[in-house]
């Protein structure tokens, strides 16, 4: 045999690696469920549809690929070929509401959330044709966060077993709920440092912009806080803004300092945007005269606004400011309405402005907001952060 034979002989493919159906049809299903917000009889009726269309595509496959051997002249039964084309049952066992929770408990470490009843309350209900007073009892679902840390056995490659152990990098919500959490006040109003991160005063904040001009809080110097207001109490409370020593402390890895992330509805739309639209309404309007407040609310009167977005409310002029007309009740709404007119505002009046020092830096404002509302996260994001 030469070395071209050899060379013209065909290769075996190395065999895939056999697929887990049960795993990845668990998977499938909580994918699904938890994005569609399913219910136990939803994800019931998913399996039996889901099935039934598997059933359906396969049999049309086995069909086509007997008709193609067929007319090559390759004779194979019928029943061979759908043997290889069908997948059989593919959700098997996981049809089963216990079986199923079962499983997801054994395979992905699955803490299920605990019913917690809130109380109860009475309503009218139809039965028989009657209306009959019925008692409803409220419930809410908890999940144990701790039980979700625990370690689970992850099987390499090589099969070698590790032991992993989930862990809190950080805990998210809005300003005052963060606060809670850190043990810091919730209401910073009567503190004199105010910022949970850094140990801004007031005075300081009015009249410094850059993160460098601050000095950041450290967990060592917070657990010094810590003793001090234990023993001195609500002098130095005050003095730092803290009013208790927070159980996330306890965890390792958790610096209470970092590991509350600011919420952009409280700092960025309820806050700074505000009033940096005060401020250049104001310039625009009442000093340059670029355009009218009337020409303003016509457009955001006339705009075509989707069906995702909060149109935002009129602009009044009062006392020589420009505010928003909302009721501080409203505060989720008026979050997003700042939003969108943020968002919407160079559409709307950049045709008016000419090349102004104060429109440039709204813009780069509005490139902030964008930065912080996406959806993904690059590595050189805090580089574009800090520059701007």
């Amino acid at each position: 045999m030469t070395d071209d034979d050899r060379d013209s002989e065909p290769t075996m493919a190395t065999p895939a690696a056999p697929i887990d159906i049960e795993r990845e049809s668990a998977l499938f299903l909580m994918r699904v469920s938890d994005e569609l917000s399913l219910t136990h009889n939803g994800i019931d009726k998913l399996c039996s549809a889901t099935q039934w269309f598997i059933d359906s595509v396969s049999e049309s496959v086995a069909d086509s690929v007997q008709q193609h051997l067929s007319k090559s002249g390759i004779s194979i039964s019928e029943n061979d070929i759908k043997e290889v084309c069908h997948p059989g049952e593919v959700f098997g066992k996981l049809s089963s509401r216990y079986y199923r929770e079962s499983y997801f408990e054994d395979a992905f470490n699955y803490v299920k959330p605990e019913p917690i009843c809130l109380g109860t309350e009475w309503e009218w209900v139809t039965k028989n044709g009657q209306q009959i007073l019925q008692q409803i009892q409220q419930y809410e679902y908890y999940i144990d966060v701790f039980a979700t840390l625990k370690g689970y056995d992850l099987t390499l490659a090589d099969g070698e077993v590790l032991k992993v152990y989930g862990a809190v990098v950080c805990a998210v919500g809005d300003v005052p709920a963060s606060n809670f959490l850190g043990g810091f006040k919730e209401g910073v109003g009567f503190a004199l440092r105010k910022c949970r991160m850094c140990l801004a005063v007031k005075e300081d904040m009015a009249v410094k912009f850059n993160a460098d001009s601050f000095i950041e809080r450290t967990l060592e110097q917070h657990k010094e806080y810590l003793d001090l207001i234990e023993i001195g109490g609500q002098r130095h409370s005050v003095t730092y803004g803290i009013n208790n020593r927070s159980p996330l402390i306890n965890l390792a890895g958790i610096d209470i300092n970092k590991c509350l992330p600011y919420d952009i509805m409280h700092t960025l739309f309820e806050a700074v945007a505000i009033h940096h639209l005060q401020a250049l309404l104001k310039h625009v309007i009442d000093v340059k005269k670029y355009l009218t407040l009337a020409q303003l609310n016509s457009g955001l009167r006339t705009y075509e606004y989707s069906h995702l977005e909060v149109k935002p409310s009129p602009i009044t002029k009062d006392d020589n400011s420009y505010h928003i007309k909302q009721s501080v009740h409203f505060i989720n709404s008026l979050a997003c309405q700042m939003m969108n007119l943020v968002r919407l505002l160079p559409f709307l009046i950049g045709k008016f402005i000419d090349d102004d020092d104060h429109w440039e830096c709204f813009l780069i404002l509005r490139s902030i907001c964008d930065m912080v509302c996406s959806f993904e996260v690059h590595p050189d994001n805090p580089a574009k952060l800090a520059w701007l």
